[in-house]
């Protein structure tokens, strides 16, 4: 069975990790530019890591703005905004923890059950930014400064993200998606900063298609 969801979303940040935001952080580890105080040392350093390397500074900068895109999109960075399939199939597979018993699936079953597409919002552009001050962390979440670095993300804001739900009706009773996703968007939310109240929504459609 397919279904077409329309979601009512409050807010959502989409915060990618891309590859390209992998390969800078690389380049940046294995420079040593992060250990470099002086402005004038960090460029030299980086300038002549990257001509080890057999990059361009014009190659390094490009590298800079895709890794710092903001959104995913359906068709590049003119286009519409979408929410991709592998953060909301995230939303739900993490509410299965919590969610009601009559929403309740199986976490390592879920993405084999319900597949869920990529939803458009109709936005191709943010409605706001979300600043805050963080303590600047490694990966392993250990701090790198007591000195708190200001962080930015842009906001997309009330609107409908459309998309659809498919599964097998012999294997998953309808309502249980449906409830599955209500609860979601209530108490999980997608995207980025979800802590901070951010990717909130409710289920305006649910109907066959």
């Amino acid at each position: 069975m397919v279904v077409k969801v329309v979601l009512a979303v409050n807010s959502y940040i989409a915060h990618p990790y891309w590859a390209e935001r992998e390969e800078l952080v690389n380049i940046q580890k294995s420079s040593g530019l992060n250990r470099v105080r002086s402005d004038d040392r960090r460029e030299k350093v980086l300038r002549d890591y990257i001509e080890k390397i057999g990059m361009s500074m014009a190659d390094y900068e490009a590298l800079q703005r895709l890794a710092a895109r903001e959104w995913y999109r359906v068709d590049g960075e003119d286009s519409e905004i979408m929410i991709p399939r592998h953060q909301l199939s995230g939303t739900l597979v993490q509410a299965t923890k919590t969610a009601p018993s009559g929403a309740r699936f199986k976490q390592d079953e879920l993405r084999s059950l319900v597949q869920i597409s990529d939803f458009l919002t109709g936005k191709k552009e943010a409605d706001s930014v979300f600043r805050r001050f963080v303590l600047p962390k490694d990966g392993k979440g250990n701090p790198l400064s007591n000195q708190r670095a200001l962080r930015c993300n842009e906001v997309i804001e009330n609107f409908d993200a459309k998309g659809t739900v498919s599964f097998d009706e012999n294997d998953v009773k309808q309502k249980a998606v449906f409830e599955l996703l209500r609860y979601a968007g209530k108490y999980i939310g997608v995207g980025a900063s979800r802590k901070m109240g951010y990717g909130r929504f409710a289920v305006e459609g649910f109907t066959h298609s």
